[in-house]
Parts: C-alpha cells; sequence; structure tokens
C-alpha cells in the first residue's frame, strides 16, 4: 500500500499556482509556458500539465475573466500531444488492447450518432471533437511506467488536494470570495459550491480510508475539515457520494472490511450516545443540508431543482430508446427552432439518465463497458488510491461531468485512467 505523505515541494508549487490564479487570472499567461519549459526540461511530466489544465478551471473566476485569452491553457493539450507522437514507441508500450478497442468503439458509436442521430448535427460534432481531444489529453497524461512515477501522481494529487484546501479555509474570513456563487453555499477558492464538493468528495473518502489503515491524526485531521467543508458547500450529491462510495469500497475490499470492523466495534458505543444524546439537533441538520435549507419535503426539494429536467429527460429516452436525441443535445430545448448555436446551455445533472437520453440504450452498454473496465478489475489496484476513481465516479448520479469534460470531467477521467493502470506490482 503506498502512502500519502506531505511533501513540501509540491505544496509550495500548487501554493504558487492557486494564489496566483486566484489573485489575477492573467498569470495564466505565464504559468502556463513555464510550465511547458519546466515539461522539457524534465523536471514536471504531462500530470502536472493536466493538473494546470484543470486548475484553470477549477479557481475563482479565472476562464471567465480571461475571455479568449483563456485558449492558452490548449497548449498544454497540444504539448502533451506532440510529445506523445513524437515518441512513437513510448505509445506502443504503453497501450491497452481492451481498453482501446472499447474506447474506440464508443467513439465511433458518438460519432454516428452525431451524424445520423442529432438534430444539432454541427453542435454535436463540435462538442465530439472537443470530448475527443480532451479524452486523449486525459489518457495520454495519465501515463506511467514505473512505480516512482506513480507515487509522484499519486502525492501530487494528495498535495494539491492539501493546498485548495487550506486556501479554501482561509478563504472562510472572505466571503465574496468563499460563497461568491450564491451567497449560501461554500466554494472556497473554486468557481462554485457544487465544484468544490465534487472535488473534495474523493479527497473525504481517500483520508478517511487512510486514517483506517494507517491511524494517524494528520489523516483524520484532514478528514474532519474536509468533511466539514463539503457540509458547507450544500453539495449533496457529493455527501451521497462519499457515503456511497465508501459504501462500494467496503463491500469490494477485504483488508478495509476487517480494518473498520475493528474501529466500528470501538467507535460504536460513543456513536450511539452521541445519537441518542443529540438526536434532535443532528436530526435537524441532516434535514437542513438535503433541503439546503428551505422549506418543504425532500423529494419536493430535489424536483424544485432537478424536476423539469428530469421529467423531459424520461420523455426523450421514452421516445427515443436505442439511439436517443443526439451527442450533448440539451433536454428541455425546441432543437428545430434553435439557430444561434451559443446560446445553447447544457445542463443535463444524472449522468446516466443523461447518457441513455443521449446515446440510447446502444451507446449506455458501450459507456459502462468501460467504466466496469476502469473501476472493478479491482484485483489489480492498488487498495487506497482506488477509493478516488470510485467516489468522483458516484457523483455523476448528481452532475454530468463525464460528457462535460472540460472542467471537472478531465480530473475524475484522469482518476479512472490512473486507476485502470494502477497495477504497479508488475511494473
Amino acid at each position: 500500500m503506498i502512502s500519502c505523505n506531505v511533501n513540501k515541494n509540491l505544496i509550495v508549487r500548487w501554493l504558487i499556482v492557486c494564489i496566483c490564479l486566484l489573485v489575477s487570472p492573467y498569470t495564466l499567461l505565464v504559468l502556463v509556458p513555464v510550465f511547458i519549459i519546466l515539461f522539457y526540461k524534465k523536471i514536471y511530466n504531462k500530470f502536472d500539465l493536466l493538473l494546470l489544465y484543470f486548475l484553470s478551471f477549477l479557481i475563482f473566476n479565472t476562464l471567465v475573466t480571461l475571455g479568449t485569452l483563456g485558449n492558452i491553457r490548449f497548449l498544454l493539450i497540444f504539448v502533451c500531444i506532440l510529445d506523445v507522437f513524437l515518441g512513437k514507441k513510448e505509445l506502443k508500450k504503453g497501450k491497452k488492447p481492451l481498453l482501446g478497442i472499447l474506447i474506440f468503439c464508443f467513439l465511433i458509436y458518438i460519432l454516428l450518432n452525431t451524424i445520423f442521430v442529432s438534430s444539432i448535427t454541427d453542435y454535436s460534432f463540435l462538442q465530439f471533437l472537443q470530448f475527443v481531444i480532451l479524452l486523449l489529453f486525459t489518457f495520454i497524461s495519465t501515463s506511467f511506467k514505473t512505480l516512482k512515477e506513480f507515487k509522484y501522481i499519486y502525492e501530487n494529487i494528495f498535495n494539491l488536494y492539501i493546498v485548495v484546501l487550506g486556501l479554501s479555509l482561509l478563504a472562510l474570513a472572505i466571503p465574496s470570495i468563499s460563497f461568491a456563487r450564491n451567497g449560501t453555499g461554500f466554494q472556497g477558492i473554486t468557481l462554485h459550491p457544487n465544484a468544490y464538493g465534487i472535488f473534495f468528495s474523493a479527497f473525504t473518502a481517500l483520508t478517511f480510508v487512510m486514517y483506517i489503515y494507517k491511524n494517524k491524526i494528520l489523516y483524520i485531521l484532514l478528514f474532519i475539515l474536509s468533511l466539514t467543508s463539503v457540509f458547507l458547500s450544500q453539495s449533496r450529491t457529493s455527501l451521497l457520494s462519499i457515503l456511497l462510495g465508501l459504501l462500494i469500497y467496503f463491500l469490494i475490499t477485504p483488508e478495509f472490511r476487517k480494518k473498520m470492523s475493528r474501529t466500528t466495534l470501538i467507535a460504536l458505543p460513543v456513536i450511539c450516545l452521541l445519537l441518542i444524546s443529540m438526536y434532535d439537533k443532528i436530526s435537524e441538520f441532516i434535514y437542513s443540508f438535503l433541503l439546503k435549507g428551505g422549506n418543504g419535503s425532500i423529494i419536493e426539494s430535489v424536483e424544485k431543482s432537478r424536476g423539469t429536467l428530469i421529467d423531459a429527460q424520461i420523455k426523450n429516452i421514452q421516445e427515443n430508446t436505442f439511439f436517443g436525441i443526439g451527442f450533448k443535445v440539451p433536454s428541455l430545448k425546441s432543437l428545430k427552432i434553435i439557430e444561434d448555436l451559443e446560446t445553447i446551455q447544457y445542463e443535463k445533472g444524472n449522468f446516466f439518465l443523461a447518457c441513455v437520453e443521449e446515446l440510447g440504450v446502444l451507446g449506455f452498454i458501450f459507456f459502462i463497458s468501460i467504466i466496469i473496465y476502469l473501476l472493478l478489475n479491482r484485483y489489480k489496484y492498488d487498495k487506497v488510491f482506488s477509493i478516488i476513481p470510485l467516489t468522483l465516479f458516484v457523483t455523476v448520479l448528481g452532475e454530468s461531468t463525464l460528457f462535460s469534460i472540460g472542467g471537472l470531467g478531465v480530473f475524475i477521467w484522469a482518476m479512472m485512467f490512473l486507476n485502470r493502470k494502477n497495477n504497479y506490482k508488475s511494473i
């Protein structure tokens, strides 16, 4: 099992990057060329470039303020892809035939869906090209050949999380940043409370698992801080993903079950006493969180936020069961009257509904085959790292991030691609 350690060099690096992006989005114009230079000097690797690309989306208000200048981030993609194609031997060596075939079939299906099914073919095709390029970028950036490289990537992720968490908690003193989006949900230094919650769902689960295995104060402290900040974000999707992610992990990981059983026996009396003595306050707090501070029932709250969208999606699925309505086609708009493609607002919510709605049952079969390959061959994986992609994947129950790959989708796909190669015992 690989440990997650605090690395001062990585902390300083991501601290500088996050502060720069937070203070002025124009610093991206400097950060991108600096990272590329350090990459060619072999100080940074492709995964460092991917993390900078991701942070350009995650950090508060960056790309919105930059406008077209924000396109400089695409240089990171160009450099990664060019580097691989200039070294074809490395690409061939890292091939995984079954995964490659599954992804190729899935992309061909989406292309055919775009051409023959979508009512807005031009828009769907542009979205398809973006999806292919970003998927390739993510796949390439997560390649590693040695245990040392995998450890570096794992540590990189862990220390980036610590930096974003620390800066976000400090931002509590500046509500104009930490609660900027809606005034109630905590977003830290990120662009949105839901983005914050989804991003930290994996870290919350990871630190909990690390504490169970290692029993170090650092991990339980990070777990408490991370979980508290997720509650403050009011992201119901994130809380659900933490609970489900840990439950699934518990069911599929024998070592974790043994460790948890011992911990549960010790903690159960304390938990029971707390529930008995503070039941009213705890239940009121949880109920308020699920309602996001509103009134009525939980079902009414969900219907209010996603009800109309879900109804439209179910109707579209019923009418277009096998082939869907077209890749990235909106659920709520009348497709016949769309003329200006730039005005299209893409909102899908639950990814499983979105996948069946857009690509039909056949497309969903392709997609779920890839996910099974990436997540469920658990005998190959490091028993701790796999909690990250597992928890992040569960977030698609509330956010359709895997088709909207530009921001959080890049990070989630990256974690899943790392997981399928997390077989360092054979290196």
